[in-house]
């Protein structure tokens, strides 16, 4: 699932994101327009997304 804050473009992926949204965010089963956390796409690429 992808969440994205209210008024902005970034998705996120990772429920241990710094910036994961917790308030005032819209969710989606595939991100819509807009771009992907880079946080997000390096915790993906190392093994550590959750």
């Amino acid at each position: 699932m992808y969440r994205q804050i209210k008024g902005k473009d970034v998705w996120h992926f990772c429920t241990n994101c710094s910036m994961w949204p917790t308030s005032d965010y819209k969710e989606s089963e595939s991100p819509t327009p807009g771009e992907l956390c880079n946080e997000c796409k390096s915790k993906k690429k190392s093994g550590e997304c959750r």
